[in-house]
This record gives C-alpha cells, sequence and structure tokens, in this order.
C-alpha cells in the first residue's frame, strides 16, 4: 500500500476507485507498458491465465468475451482463446455488427483444427459478406465450407453449401445458377433424407421460380 501511495504522489499512477476495490490506473501508456514489459515472460503468462480464470468465475452473466480472448492469448491457451473468439464472433454476428463479427472470426482461422469449425467459420462469414453485399468474398467462403465437404465427405455440410451457394446467386439474379446449385443441394438432403433441408430447399426453388 506504501508503495502504491508513492506511485500516486509521484503521478505515476491515479485512483480509479475506492469501492468495492481499490483499483489504480497508469497515468501513461508508456509507463504502463515499461512496467509490464519489466515482467518476466512466465510473470505475464502466469497474471493473464489469472485473470482470464478469474473473470470467468466473477461474469458468469455476462462475460466480457473479447477481454477473456484477449488474456487466453497472452496465456497461450489457445483452446480457451479459440473458445471466446467464437462466442463474441457469433454474439458480433447476431447483433448485426459486421465488421467486428469478421475482426473476430478472422483472429479466429488460425486456431482451427477441426474441419467441422473449419466449414461453420466459412458458413458464417459467407453471410456476413453476403449481408454486405460483397459477392466475390460471399462466393469465396461459401466454396471454401464445399470444399471442405467434400474432403472430408460430409453430405450435411456439402447440402448446405450448395444451398448457400444457390441463395447467393439467386441474390445476384443469376437464376440458372441459382436452380442449379439449390437442385443439387435437394438431391442431397433427399439422399439424407433430411426433411428440414428437403423443404428449406424447395422453398428456395420456390422463390427462385416465383
Amino acid at each position: 500500500k506504501e508503495n502504491l501511495n508513492e506511485l500516486d504522489r509521484l503521478k505515476i499512477t491515479s485512483i480509479h476507485s475506492t469501492d468495492p476495490d481499490l483499483a489504480y490506473l497508469f497515468r501513461h501508456i508508456a509507463t504502463h507498458e515499461v512496467a509490464y514489459r519489466s515482467m518476466p515472460r512466465a510473470t505475464r503468462i502466469d497474471l493473464h491465465d489469472r485473470l482470464a480464470r478469474y473473470l470467468e468465475l466473477t461474469s458468469v452473466s455476462n462475460p466480457p468475451l473479447d477481454v477473456l480472448a484477449f488474456h487466453y492469448e497472452q496465456a497461450g491457451n489457445q483452446e480457451k482463446q479459440r473458445e471466446y473468439l467464437q462466442k463474441a464472433g457469433d454474439k458480433a454476428k447476431a447483433s448485426y455488427a459486421n465488421e467486428t463479427a469478421l475482426e473476430y472470426y478472422g483472429k479466429l482461422l488460425p486456431l482451427l483444427i477441426k474441419s467441422e469449425e473449419k466449414i461453420s467459420f466459412h458458413l458464417k462469414r459467407g453471410e456476413i459478406f453476403q449481408l454486405l453485399g460483397k459477392w466475390i468474398d460471399t462466393e469465396s467462403e461459401y466454396q471454401a465450407a464445399l470444399d471442405i465437404s467434400q474432403q472430408i465427405n460430409m453430405p450435411t455440410s456439402i447440402a448446405l453449401s450448395q444451398k448457400s451457394m444457390g441463395i447467393l446467386c439467386t441474390a445476384q439474379g443469376n437464376l440458372e445458377d441459382a436452380l442449379n446449385w439449390l437442385q443439387n443441394a435437394f438431391s442431397t438432403y433427399e439422399k439424407l433424407e433430411d426433411k428440414l433441408g428437403l423443404s428449406q430447399t424447395l422453398n428456395q426453388i420456390g422463390a427462385v421460380h416465383w
């Protein structure tokens, strides 16, 4: 406490709050950086990890997703970093903060390991690009999802990617291409006996004919 009071007297830090917990802030970012970089790397990693776990325990109902992703990144915990980047991206996407969602998803891609996760990632990014009217980027994401789905022979994802391509072509006014993609998706769903997928695809085919 004496050291903290001395830092305050020297105007290096200032009291941020006294209630419910006493907290200090650095007055200048340069001082903050020097103090941070002066710590041994092992100490920094430990502190980031401890802070992230503390935030998880104390903010269960409304966790600061981006902050948790950052601290777990600094702690070298890729599994947790991946979890919170995914949640942060999904939350931003759900609230139509599209550019923010793309930023989170962009950080997430290098961390993905499972093919199923990569498929979901590309489809989500494609949906956002489509909302933004970025057709080339949208097609690239849907095609990437389709390629991975075919590589691992995952029919459900193949059909979903084909349907997404059909929806994209419909939005662009390429109705013949749209029907081709949607018919392919319909055939795949038919083999899977997926009634929900069939009904959604038929609905989209009907929209194209309309």
